[in-house]
């Protein structure tokens, strides 16, 4: 596939072009608002145009790191669109063009779309290096076989990586399968759940189980329903910003993060806070990547 760069509609943060350079940003964000297989709440295909509209509104300035991060560089690229439904010929179209940005040398920051773009993300790091921990934040484990017929669905998209790669570590988890308990048991995949994430206090123990190369695919149903509702399946019980930065912090001093896609977000007409805090918290894994790991 050839890819040819084209100038976005808007940049994330809106950042003048001495500031959004390809040639002088480490990273870049991908929007790819690709939707087909969601099946309950919808929007997901709005998310990467909502999410930089409001970063619009994020003041460069980041006070917890003490200096404007988006000054070391963010490229925006145009969407990535891709016109036909089959979610696995849409995996093979995101591995090419991920692809180019790894040549490239750049830290890829994807904005979904639904979670079935994973899997193309993944195939490409895959090509690329072997060295590294696939970390799935989320509410649901995505590993069913195949759901509504179709085995490349959103919800069987973990399925889907761990047969491509196996280093796979999910948390956050509050809602699960019977089919899918028994695959994890199964193959003996890394599982934290919420309720022991809180009651064993089990943030560090995840840290220990990944390499020291992370890519993170972030569904914001992760977040309690209460700061992010704009999710298609909203599960009560779910995190909140302070405990979400403060390990994400802790990994990225600790570990490299490579790359990260955020999925799953749906925007709700009208109610412009969970679109605010979805920008925010990607500007603010952007300027840990930035302070603390090595390129």
């Amino acid at each position: 596939m050839e890819i040819k760069l084209k100038a976005p509609k808007e940049n994330f943060l809106r950042l003048e072009r001495e500031y959004s350079d390809f040639k002088n940003s480490k990273i870049v964000i991908l929007p790819i608002p690709f939707e087909t297989s969601t099946s309950y709440g919808k929007g997901t295909a709005h998310a990467p145009e909502e999410i930089i509209k409001a970063s619009h509104q994020i003041e460069f300035y980041d006070i917890e790191l003490e200096k404007e991060i988006c000054l070391e560089g963010i490229a925006t690229c145009c969407d990535f669109v891709i016109e036909h439904k089959d979610n696995k010929k849409a995996a093979g179209e995101i591995a090419s063009y991920v692809k180019f940005f790894l040549n490239h040398e750049k830290v890829p920051i994807i904005l979904g779309g639904e979670h079935s773009i994973t899997l193309g993300s993944i195939m490409a790091f895959s090509e690329y290096r072997s060295d590294f921990t696939v970390l799935h934040m989320d509410a649901h484990c995505d590993f069913y076989h195949s759901y509504q017929n179709n085995p490349y669905s959103y919800t069987s998209v973990m399925r889907r990586v761990y047969e491509i790669y196996k280093n796979i570590v999910s948390m956050g988890i509050r809602s699960v399968s019977e089919e899918e308990v028994s695959f994890i048991k199964s193959n003996k995949i890394h599982v934290f759940f919420a309720d022991k994430m809180r009651s064993k206090d089990l943030w560090d123990n995840i840290i220990e189980t990944l390499n020291d190369n992370v890519y993170i695919t972030f569904d914001f149903d992760f977040f309690d329903p209460s700061l992010i509702p704009s999710v298609g399946t909203p599960e009560p019980d779910g995190f909140l910003w302070t405990e979400t930065l403060n390990f994400l912090k802790n990994l990225a001093l600790r570990k490299n993060i490579i790359g990260a896609d955020f999925v799953e977000f749906s925007p709700i007409s009208n109610v412009f806070f969970p679109n605010y805090i979805a920008a925010k918290f990607i500007y603010k894994i952007i300027g840990y990547i930035y302070s603390f790991c090595k390129f």
